[in-house]
């Protein structure tokens, strides 16, 4: 993050988000604006996309096509400026896939997270063991430094939740993710006893989704940010079979809000959750067995 606060990766959505919104409220098309500036139309929709850079003089030509005064052009290039720098995940990019470094960009820009998590505890609430186990599991046998790599980003990620702007978290978590041992009875004990601690903190709200209140549409959970750009609304991030995918129309990430309140309405309270949470961490330390009915 830039001394003003300023992420490269929120630097970017902010441009292309402002050319965006200042071409709409003049009326105009893509379609008008490349062929008044003789560009194709796909270079200008990369361009409004966010999905390449625009380079200054490119950028001159579309304040002065567009009217805008000397003080929004100036904070146009000051955000293209500021989107050449480099995302603080960068150490880790040989590990982590484009879908990811999406995520944790949005995690970084975040005013707010709503989080529903199907399957384990989420990255940002995981202990370092837990941690560990995850990955290799999930990759499989592959060298040591991958993996501690691996687990080195996901550890790195949780200082968004200490930050003096730290976005307000609202997590969900299926009672399942209790009972799945990604580790050993110790490191599970130790996992649900940080989670019960961490949901005391002012800025997450922490709750269980019990068995009893039936199935929903998310098997592989969700995460709706809520960007410290109010302008710059919501966007919901969920995983799919093959890959994760992004959705930021208002109308779309309105109906999945609407779901996750949904959900979260049937969730145990904060006093029942806490309870739940504390008395599988005890089953985890004296046992190691959580259903001993099996």
């Amino acid at each position: 993050m830039t001394d003003d606060g300023l992420t490269a990766f929120s630097a970017r959505r902010r441009l292309r988000s402002t050319l965006r919104r200042i071409r709409e409220n003049l009326g105009l098309t893509q379609n008008q604006v490349a062929a008044e500036l003789d560009w194709s139309i796909s270079k200008f929709t990369r361009i409004e996309g966010g999905t390449v850079s625009i380079g200054a003089s490119d950028l001159l030509a579309l304040c002065v096509f567009y009217g805008v005064g000397p003080s929004v052009q100036e904070q146009l290039l000051h955000y293209r400026e500021r989107a050449k720098g480099r995302s603080w995940w960068h150490p880790y990019k040989a590990v982590m896939p484009a879908s990811m470094a999406t995520l944790v960009d949005l995690e970084s820009d975040a005013a707010a997270l709503r989080m529903l998590a199907t399957t384990e505890i989420p990255h940002l609430f995981q202990t370092d063991e837990y941690a560990h186990a995850s990955v290799t599991a999930q990759f499989g046998p592959v060298p040591s430094d991958e993996t501690t790599s691996r687990t080195a980003l996901r550890l790195a990620r949780q200082s968004v939740l200490t930050r003096p702007d730290a976005p307000q978290v609202t997590l969900l978590l299926d009672e399942s993710v209790l009972y799945r041992a990604v580790a050993d009875a110790t490191v599970m004990a130790r996992q649900l006893l940080r989670l019960a601690e961490m949901s005391r903190r002012p800025n997450t709200d922490l709750r269980i989704y019990p068995f009893e209140a039936g199935a929903y549409g998310y098997p592989g959970g969700l995460v709706l940010i809520e960007h410290r750009a109010v302008e710059d609304g919501v966007t919901l991030y969920y995983d799919t079979v093959e890959d994760a995918t992004t959705v930021e129309d208002p109308t779309e990430v309105r109906r999945h809000l609407a779901g996750f309140e949904a959900l979260w309405d049937k969730a145990l309270d904060r006093n029942r959750t806490n309870h739940l949470l504390h008395h599988v961490a005890t089953q985890y330390a004296e046992s190691g067995h959580t259903r001993p009915w099996l």
